[in-house]
């Protein structure tokens, strides 16, 4: 999911507006080589299925960021 999907997503959940704001650079040239690396090699960690087949059959429970903003997100911002 792309950045501006994910802050639609967070806005739509709760009901507030949510923008996202780009930057050409972080102020770090190191993070920003970091990123752009991260980037060009679609993600660091895209070995491992999600979720993760292993801890899937030791009964761990995942839920989505969408169940995570309306369960818990929205208590806390008061949405």
């Amino acid at each position: 999911m792309a950045f501006p999907d994910f802050v639609a997503m967070i806005g739509k959940v709760l009901a507030i507006e949510v923008t996202f704001t780009p930057t050409e650079t972080s102020g770090l040239p190191a993070l920003d080589e970091m990123l752009v690396a991260q980037s060009e090699y679609n993600s660091l960690y895209n070995a491992t299925p999600v979720p993760n087949p292993d801890l899937v059959a030791l009964g761990v429970k995942f839920g989505t960021i969408k169940e995570f903003m309306e369960t818990e997100a929205k208590k806390h911002i008061g949405a």
